[in-house]
């Protein structure tokens, strides 16, 4: 029983003290709490509450960094016994809160930190041969770390030498830059054109001259898909991908997938030939909105089988005194009503010719008021309206901002008689 109690005090102890490096207490002061009085050199046999201690200034301690430490710390044991928390990079120590950015790799028996920045930092052939920067491999080379190159790898296909290293492409024997035909290859038309790297040459060119760089206007390019292009295709051959319209051609099906200055939807407007820029106008057999839509964004039926831009006015319409109530021109700011000749037209106050209250007109189209039978535009002057004596005087013109009266059969802007003559009312 007295065993069992000592050893409990003996747990307790160990979990309530901490040791300074000197001596025991029960809570660690930090560093820069202790003093020395010779050159420093004690204070690194001190520990605080913010770990291990180094010589500071003006006779006090502080704290050790961890990327203080020397180049010749290589393992995390080394640098963790310099200061707890900190982890090698391979030639000295950094923070783990550090690690964050970067990334872990193993190294023979340890574990390490290497900042994700060059190559070049890299400093053993180890690390540097099993990191990747920016997803691109190093390549020891003698005695320092490099980008790895094309030129470092063997492999007699495309595929592989791409994986290897991007951009790559095979001579037949290794890997080099598939980005330089001229530096690269070397052959006829026909050979220069089967190499991955997009190369071409003149057409009677030897078997001995350097490839030439393919462009999209080569005149004798016949592809009809963008990937065997390497831009885009025109139909048959190729262009680059910032062209206008018209530069392309092909069938409207053909057109339709091609885009001017990459922004331009393409269309033909005929089975064949150069291609335009694709309007709305230009739809056939359209049945409603959505067709439009799915033919040209921005598109609306116009009521008679095409289509019309958002923008257009209700005259691009065409229906009858019911479908043209259906339809609002200029971006839907105006509600559409029945014109001349199938057309329609822009819907005005007028056109409403029995409704007898204010409410009634503004629900047939906004900002309309009655004129006592009918409907006018609110802004419309006082000889406008019709009524009796009673109902001119419940009118206002000018948005309200004239009273009106009755004189004679008129309704007319409110005057004081005594002074105006009546060729002033107005």
């Amino acid at each position: 029983m007295t065993h069992l109690k000592h050893k409990l005090n003996v747990k307790l102890f160990n979990q309530t003290v901490k040791t300074t490096g000197k001596g025991c207490v029960a809570t660690l002061a930090a560093c820069s709490s202790y003093s020395y009085t010779d050159d420093g050199t004690s204070c690194n046999s001190w520990y605080g509450s913010d770990g291990r201690c180094k010589p500071g200034t003006a006779g006090k301690c502080a704290a050790r960094v961890c990327t203080e430490a020397l180049t010749s710390l290589t393992t995390n044991k080394q640098c963790d016994d310099y200061k707890s928390g900190c982890v090698t990079t391979g030639a000295g120590c950094v923070s783990t809160t550090v690690c964050q950015d970067t990334e872990h790799l193993i190294c023979g028996w340890n574990s390490i930190c290497v900042s994700k920045t060059s190559c070049g930092q890299l400093l053993t052939k180890s690390i540097c041969e099993s990191v990747k920067i920016n997803n691109k491999p190093c390549k020891w080379d003698t005695s320092t770390c490099r980008s790895a190159r094309c030129d470092d790898f063997t492999a007699t296909d495309d595929n592989t030498c791409n994986t290897l290293l991007e951009n790559c492409v095979t001579n037949g024997t290794k890997c080099v830059d598939g980005t330089n035909c001229a530096a690269q290859f070397k052959g006829t038309q026909q050979a220069c054109q089967a190499f991955k790297a997009k190369c071409t040459n003149d057409t009677n060119a030897a078997a001995t001259v350097a490839c030439k760089a393919r462009t999209c206007d080569d005149s004798y390019l016949t592809y009809d898909n963008d990937q065997d292009c390497g831009c885009v295709t025109k139909g048959s051959g190729c262009i680059i991908d910032t062209a206008v319209c018209s530069s392309y051609s092909g069938t409207p099906e053909q057109c339709d997938k091609f885009k001017g200055n990459k922004t331009t939807r393409c269309w033909n407007t005929s089975a064949s030939g150069a291609c335009v820029d694709k309007q709305c106008t230009q739809a056939t057999s359209m049945g409603d909105d959505t067709a439009c839509e799915s033919f040209l964004t921005g598109c609306l039926y116009d009521g008679n089988g095409s289509c019309v831009a958002k923008s257009a006015a209700c005259t691009a319409y065409t229906g009858t005194a019911i479908t043209c109530l259906n339809f609002k021109g200029s971006n839907q700011a105006n509600p559409c009503f029945q014109g001349v000749g199938g057309k329609c037209r822009n819907k005005t106050c007028g056109d409403d010719t029995t409704s007898t209250s204010d409410g009634d007109c503004n629900t047939f189209l906004p900002d309309c008021v009655t004129k006592g039978t009918g409907c006018i535009e609110k802004t419309s002057l006082c000889p406008a309206y019709q009524g009796t004596t009673d109902k001119c005087l419940t009118f206002t013109g000018k948005s309200g901002a004239d009273k009106c009266t009755r004189f004679g059969s008129l309704c007319i802007k409110s005057y004081d008689l005594r002074f105006k003559n009546r060729n002033s009312w107005k």
